[in-house]
């Protein structure tokens, strides 16, 4: 080979170690955590499926968030959005920069299933957006007949993969102070 071929391979080289190790340190987990600025708030669903339509009632399309909520926010965007029963468990990840996560875990139907069933979460925080991506995990195991006559029990075990390959972004962006 040619000394020309050498250079040309080592800076190649070069420039594939530096691309890797700026994609390492590029993303929300890596920058200066911040917190949602206080103000009034419009969120938003989108993304796919029936998880989108089962929101709480009470689930605000708008909400003044104050600076004793700032840090709380992120996760409950999350955690307040669904129509779960009392007993269901929330469990936050320790927040990595400006990366969150964490889970809402929920008891089976036991009339259907045995087990535990989880909305999974993560997201990222912003001075004035912020969002939370949701999906589910449906780790309860089928009780035979859960469907009833209507719904075979192969029926149901599609339905539920369906569902946890659904995904849905609940997105809240500041528009101005509180009034």
């Amino acid at each position: 080979m040619k000394n020309s071929t050498y250079v040309r391979l080592f800076f190649c080289l070069l420039l594939i170690f530096a691309a890797q190790a700026c994609s390492e340190t590029s993303g929300p987990a890596n920058e200066t955590p911040v917190e949602p600025e206080p103000g009034l708030y419009k969120i938003t669903v989108s993304g796919a499926g029936l998880l989108k339509h089962a929101k709480n009632d009470k689930a605000p399309e708008t909400f003044c968030l104050t600076e004793i909520q700032s840090a709380a926010f992120p996760h409950l965007l999350a955690e307040n959005y669904y129509k779960l029963h009392y007993a269901c468990t929330n469990a936050r990840a320790p927040r990595v920069g400006n990366a969150i996560g964490g889970e809402i875990s929920c008891a089976a139907d036991p009339k259907m299933a045995s087990g535990v069933n989880r909305f999974i979460y993560d997201g990222v925080v912003g001075r004035e957006k912020t969002s939370v991506e949701v999906r589910m995990n449906m780790d309860a195991e089928l009780n035979p007949g859960a469907g009833g006559a209507e719904v075979s029990d192969a029926q149901m075990k599609m339905a539920m993969k369906a569902m946890e390959r659904m995904r849905f972004v609940i997105e809240a962006v500041r528009t101005g102070d509180c009034d």
